[in-house]
């Protein structure tokens, strides 16, 4: 059979192949994304605390 319903059919099939590979690259990247909130938390966290120090420096020279 070699009508146009062949070629929707392999048409949805590409786009599901499609949708499978950028839901696993999505999936890859929320995982690395999530792996490095740790390590930006803690700089953040350490340039507060820095900038607390520097601020509160200036209140005593004021």
């Amino acid at each position: 059979m070699n009508g146009p319903y062949q070629n929707d059919g392999l048409k949805r099939a590409s786009l599901r192949l499609l949708q499978t590979d950028l839901n696993l690259r999505l999936s890859e990247q929320l995982e690395r994304t999530a792996d490095s909130v740790p390590i930006v938390v803690a700089i953040m966290m350490k340039l507060d605390h820095r900038l607390a120090g520097i601020m509160r420096s200036r209140q005593n020279i004021d």
